[in-house]
């Protein structure tokens, strides 16, 4: 009867360590993370836009570019999205594209 706890709590550190070397690549990085967020929540603007940011972070700016047009789409099919939220994701969506535009070197300069 002693050896029944002691089974059980390996089986749970067990499964904790299996579980741990499992994600350890997902934490690697931010835009390794928000690509995971992304893939287990696709119909949500929040890691969307975090994606492009972190995209945008690594100089990817086309893939961010198209990230934002994503968010954009999911926003204008995705009628579940509540009504405040969709509005803050709109506003994070607008912004986005404006810094994406001035990373890349194509939006406005600001300055001589």
């Amino acid at each position: 009867m002693r050896l029944l706890p002691t089974v059980c709590v390996l089986s749970l550190l067990s499964a904790y360590t299996v579980g741990t070397v499992r994600y350890a690549d997902v934490w690697t990085s931010e835009l390794s993370l928000w690509m995971h967020a992304v893939d287990l929540a696709p119909l949500k603007p929040r890691p969307h836009l975090q994606l492009a940011l972190a995209l945008m972070e690594a100089h990817r700016f086309s893939e961010a570019q198209i990230v934002l047009d994503d968010t954009a789409a999911i926003l204008g099919t995705n009628q579940r999205i509540p009504a405040w939220d969709r509005t803050e994701a709109e506003q994070a969506v607008l912004q986005h594209r404006v810094l994406l535009s001035r990373l890349a070197g194509t939006g406005p300069r600001l300055g001589p």
